[in-house]
């Protein structure tokens, strides 16, 4: 296997909240528990080092490897305390100056893992492969230094319990008026239930990943779906992107030969039922992709030779039917680091995407950058903390009412990783856009285009108060016509092509309410 960087990221982003691996007895437990550190499978490593601990309370190995599993799994305060908890005048683990400065940098003490990472470089009993990307971290928690001076001011929301349980739930992607969403589950109702990495069952082995599908009803969104066997095999199948009308989605999966391609999955009498490879895949690993609205072009990750280390964003044109020759998105987006789960904006304009290179504080960070033309781009902007954190951070989409969606790990939530979701203004207002925003009738829809009658997007008004917000690229002038059903309401012009910073415009079509006359 190559990689996967859903297997990657989960290995290092989960929480212990979930029912851990039931011991086969205290014979076997060491030996279960190096097997799922091996395999990244840290949740179920520390349940067992927990018991190791309580039969040999003096093995400060079991404790310090505890306290490499909280932190692997984002525990931030724990892993801390129980990695100090080990240090002494006396020998102390391999490797413990390096855990104890990533323990520090999670816990958004960078003075201090800044100390220990310098110590660790010199320490003879940390790893030549840990040592050679000192450098790396102590430039990201130079850069975490700088950005959490500047808090965003963002309400973030669990999406709520009929969607987030106590095992993942990952990698959401929801349709342009939010009534469809899709999601990754990996936990004890995964196809296959427990398997090694080349799908042969085994009781110490993993969970794999599945899609599932949940409808909104009224303002709450409904049981999720499983999808049936045709997409959810016994491999690793994640959601990855979905078509504005909620009738096609994108998805990544595990596969023996290349270990991971990109998929279309459509629907067929309404549920999601048929897969078609899609035509970017090579020989080599494709782990996400996005598509534009207009479905003329896409960006996708991909670890072909060619690029400039771990996997690159490419971009790949439409051309009738069929998908061009991939081009690499140059050394201003990617990195030696890798970049990875790409999101174009309903604009069609810009697009994030999440990198472990660039100013990122901890892992990957989600950055932001503007398409100019063909194959030039802004420089790509972090988007800030708390959204992006000392954790790794993917997964980010925006939908057409303006709302954003990810997963993550955060205090309160329901188990291990939980979908979140947020209004995205306080992120765009560093952006340098155009927001175009008001109250609208129920139902009413907004085409824009610009000057050249290029797509920009459809937006939607929120449904819970009417409220539309579009957010367009600066220098540009654009059409806006507002819809409901098959009546025109409005049409306006918005000049935004002198524009050169962010910028607020309200535009609201505001229907009289009707007058009743009580009887006499």
């Amino acid at each position: 296997m190559k990689k996967n960087i859903f297997i990657l990221f989960f290995s290092f982003l989960s929480i212990s909240f979930l029912a851990q691996y039931e011991s086969r007895g205290k014979e076997f437990n060491f030996i279960d528990a190096e097997h799922f550190i091996d395999n990244n499978n840290y949740n179920d490593a520390l349940g067992l080092f927990e018991e190791l601990i309580i039969d040999y309370p003096k093995n400060k190995e079991y404790v310090f490897k505890k306290g490499v599993c909280q932190l692997m799994l984002n525990d931030a305060e724990n892993a801390l305390n129980t990695i100090r908890s080990v240090g002494s005048k006396k020998k102390t683990p391999d490797n413990y100056s390096y855990y104890l400065a990533k323990a520090y940098a999670l816990n958004y003490q960078f003075d201090s893992a800044i100390i220990f990472f310098n110590k660790a470089a010199k320490d003879g009993n940390v790893n030549s492969k840990f040592k050679s990307g000192i450098p790396r971290l102590i430039e990201q928690c130079n850069n975490g230094s700088e950005l959490i001076q500047n808090k965003l001011n963002v309400a973030i929301e669990s999406i709520g319990n009929a969607i987030n349980t106590e095992d993942y739930e990952y990698s959401p992607v929801v349709n342009a008026e939010e009534t469809v969403l899709a999601f990754t589950y990996r936990g004890s109702k995964s196809t296959g239930g427990r398997q090694n990495y080349d799908g042969s069952k085994i009781n110490n082995g993993n969970f794999y990943d599945d899609i599932y599908v949940s409808y909104k009803s009224g303002e709450d969104w409904g049981t999720p779906e499983k999808l049936n066997r045709t997409i959810n095999t016994d491999k690793h199948e994640t959601s990855v992107a979905m078509a504005p009308d909620g009738r096609s989605m994108y998805a990544y999966r595990g596969t023996e030969a290349k270990s991971g391609e990109l998929y279309k999955v459509d629907t067929r009498k309404g549920e999601f039922s048929t897969m078609e490879s899609l035509g970017m895949n090579s020989s080599d690993w494709e782990g996400s992709i996005t598509i534009s609205n207009d479905g003329k072009f896409a960006i996708f990750s991909s670890d072909r030779p060619g690029g400039f280390g771990g996997s690159d964003l490419y971009y790949v044109e439409k051309k009738g039917s069929k998908w061009g020759k991939p081009v690499n998105m140059g050394d201003k987006i990617n990195t030696p680091f890798e970049e990875e789960v790409p999101f174009i904006y309903t604009n069609n304009a810009m697009f994030s995407f999440s990198s472990q290179g660039h100013n990122s504080i901890g892992g990957y960070d989600i950055f932001e950058s503007q398409i100019i033309n063909k194959g030039e781009y802004s420089e790509p902007r972090n988007l800030g903390y708390p959204i992006n954190s000392t954790y790794n951070d993917l997964f980010f989409s925006i939908s057409s009412m303006g709302n954003g969606f990810y997963s993550a790990l955060r205090k309160g939530g329901v188990g291990q990783y939980d979908i979140y979701t947020f209004d995205v203004e306080p992120i765009m207002e560093e952006s340098n856009v155009l927001l175009v925003k008001g109250e609208v009738p129920v139902g009413t829809k907004l085409i824009v285009k610009n000057a050249d009658w290029v797509d920009r997007g459809e937006y939607y008004a929120n449904p819970k108060n009417n409220m539309y917000k579009a957010y367009l690229p600066l220098g540009e002038d654009y059409s806006i016509t507002f819809i409901k059903g098959d009546t025109v309401l409005k049409n306006i012009s918005v000049d935004g092509k002198n524009l050169t910073s962010y910028t607020v415009i309200e535009e609201n079509i505001i229907v009289p309410k009707k007058v009743v006359k009580e009887k006499e």
